[in-house]
C-alpha cells in the first residue's frame, strides 16, 4: 500500500488563513494528527482496491463456476431423468402396442374362427336344401315318366285298337280284292304310321 503524508502544520496554516484562531487551528491539527495516525490502517488506496477487486473477482468467478458446475451437474440429471422416463415411456408403448397387436390377432383369429363356422353352417344347409330339391325334382321326373308312360301306353293301346279295328273291317271289306288291293293296304298302312309319328313329336315336344 503506497504511504499517505498529512501535514499538520499546513493543515493550521490553512484553517488560519481560513479565518480560524490559531489556537483552535492547532487543536483542529492535533486531532486530525491523532485521527489519522489511528485510521491510517484503516485507509484504502487503489492499488488495494484494484487487489482486492482482482481477489473478489477470482472468487466470485470460482463461486459461479461451482454455481454453474452444480447446475450443469442438475441439468445432466435432469436430461439423464427425461432421457429415462422417455426410455420408460418407449418401453410402455412398444407393450401397449404389443398388447393391441396380441388383441388384433386374437379377434381376427376368433373372426375368422366365427366365419369358418358361420361358413360351415351355411354349406351344411346349402347342402341340405340342394339334397331336398334333388330328391323333389327326383320324385316329380318319376311321376312325370310315369305319367307319360301311362300316356303313351294308353295311346299305344288306343292305337293297337284302332289299328286292329281297321285291319279287322279292311280284311272284312277287302278280303275278294286282289294283290294291288293289298298293296294299298300295305300303304295305307304307312301313311297311317306316318302320320302317326308327327302326333308322337307332338306329344313328347308337349312334354318336354
Amino acid at each position: 500500500m503506497a504511504a499517505i503524508a498529512f501535514d499538520p502544520l499546513e493543515y493550521a496554516r490553512a484553517l488560519e488563513s481560513s479565518g480560524v484562531p490559531r489556537e483552535q487551528a492547532e487543536v483542529h491539527a492535533k486531532a486530525m494528527t491523532q485521527v489519522f495516525v489511528h485510521n491510517m490502517d484503516a485507509l484504502v488506496t487503489r492499488d488495494y482496491l484494484d487487489t482486492r477487486l482482482s481477489e473478489f473477482e477470482t472468487r466470485l468467478e470460482a463461486r459461479l463456476n461451482a454455481r454453474m458446475d452444480k447446475g450443469f451437474t442438475r441439468v445432466d440429471a435432469r436430461f439423464a431423468e427425461i432421457e429415462r422416463l422417455f426410455a420408460e415411456m418407449e418401453s410402455r408403448t412398444e407393450h401397449r402396442f404389443a398388447e393391441t397387436d396380441a388383441k388384433m390377432e386374437r379377434l381376427f383369429a376368433e373372426t375368422d374362427a366365427k366365419m369358418e363356422s358361420r361358413f360351415s353352417e351355411m354349406d351344411l344347409k346349402m347342402d341340405s336344401r340342394f339334397s331336398e330339391m334333388d330328391l323333389k325334382m327326383d320324385s316329380r321326373f318319376s311321376e312325370m315318366d310315369s305319367r307319360m308312360d301311362g300316356r303313351f301306353s294308353e295311346m299305344d293301346s288306343k292305337m293297337e285298337r284302332r289299328f286292329a279295328e281297321t285291319d279287322a273291317k279292311t280284311e272284312a271289306r277287302f278280303a275278294s280284292i286282289d294283290v294291288r288291293f293289298a298293296r294299298i293296304n300295305v300303304l295305307l298302312g304307312v301313311i297311317l304310321v306316318a302320320v302317326a309319328i308327327p302326333m308322337l313329336q307332338t306329344i313328347f315336344n308337349w312334354v318336354s
